[in-house]
């Protein structure tokens, strides 16, 4: 296993999505969408959830452009660097007419799903996993993940 913390890019698997993302080919948001809808068709999602962490930051870039989505704010600098914060917005606008194409509600409707399912530890390994390192590592990471839920708006 490679690096892993409660930041969305503290691990390895997002990182090397991200890198996907930016140096991929024209249709990079429908091979994250097509990551996700696999993983919501099996019981349980495996550890690589690094797709439904990456479109839901893109959704909230494309969304509120203006603002970064809110992932500047204070409550998620535990979470996401500036820095990474700058290379989704690139990757967000290089990407945004083929989610356009796709349809901000459907991949909205699909983040929502994929980020509920990785919270149930039944149900997805990283919740497994992070379950297992005990209850205030576990809060932690929770609150990551419900804090991105907050920023997918209808």
């Amino acid at each position: 296993m490679g690096a892993w913390g409660y930041g969305y890019f503290d691990n390895d698997s997002t990182c090397n999505a991200l890198s996907y993302l930016c140096d991929g080919e024209s249709d990079s948001v429908k091979g994250l969408v097509a990551l996700m809808e696999d993983a919501l068709q099996n019981d349980y999602i495996e550890d690589n959830f690094a797709d439904s962490i990456l479109t839901a930051i893109l959704l909230t870039l494309w969304r509120s452009p203006s603002t970064n989505g809110g992932l500047l704010d204070e409550a998620f600098q535990p979470y996401i660097s500036a820095y990474y914060v700058e290379k989704m917005r690139v990757a967000a606008e290089k990407n945004r007419q083929e989610a356009e194409k796709f349809g901000l509600e459907n991949l909205t409707k699909l983040c929502k799903e994929a980020l509920t399912r990785i919270l149930d530890p039944k149900h997805s390994e990283p919740a497994d996993l992070w379950s297992e390192t005990g209850s205030e590592r576990f809060e932690i990471w929770k609150r990551s993940i419900t804090q991105l839920q907050g920023l997918l708006k209808e």
